[in-house]
């Protein structure tokens, strides 16, 4: 009887402790998760940042460079795929499509370089470059976040609990470098 008892209780706590460890490892990926959604709206918001810039860099530039109408309306209508998108994946996809106009829009001024010689266009782009590295921070952030949810999904006993309780990999990361401006040619050297 005594062998019993000690089989049956033996086993009670196995059940009792397995049940705590599903319970932490299922909260603790909760949490990753909510981590991540946090740094998304960081993310989100670095991008708005950056969108809104765009109509007075448009604004500002289009009349010197009119014959990048079609570049200058690709800007736009970026900025406007990145209102529409609801999910992260047609987000990310705006945000390249917005970094690509822009790093056309800095080749378009290589050859115009009197479009950017005014206070307007610095005071805009130091604002753009501050939004760019505002995006950066919080897209490093976010993949960091992702990959250490990836990562612990994967791993046991945590991919027990995930299985369980339904929760599944997340791989909406960003995979491209935000546009930078040209470098500043001087006039001096242009021959």
């Amino acid at each position: 009887m005594k062998t019993v008892v000690t089989i049956l209780s033996a086993l009670l706590l196995t059940l009792l402790l397995g049940g705590l460890e599903f319970t932490h490892e299922r909260d603790r990926l909760k949490a990753e998760k909510e981590m991540i959604a946090a740094e998304w709206t960081k993310v989100e918001t670095g991008l708005d940042k950056r969108a809104a810039l765009l109509p007075a860099l448009t604004e500002l530039l289009q009349p010197a460079l009119p014959e990048q109408a079609a570049l200058f309306q690709s800007l736009a209508d970026a900025r406007n795929s990145l209102s529409s998108s609801r999910s992260a994946p047609e987000k990310i996809d705006a945000h390249n499509r917005i970094s690509d106009a822009l790093g056309r829009v800095y080749v378009a001024l290589e050859t115009h370089p009197r479009a950017a010689g005014g206070d307007a266009f610095q005071k805009l782009q130091r604002s753009l470059e501050s939004a760019e590295n505002e995006v950066l921070r919080a897209r490093s952030r976010y993949n960091a976040a992702l990959k250490k949810y990836n990562t612990d999904l994967s791993l046991f006993p945590a991919n027990l609990a995930a299985a369980a309780a339904g929760l599944e990999r997340e791989d909406a990361y960003f995979v491209t470098e935000p546009a930078r401006p040209a470098p500043q040619t001087s006039p001096n050297l242009i021959k």
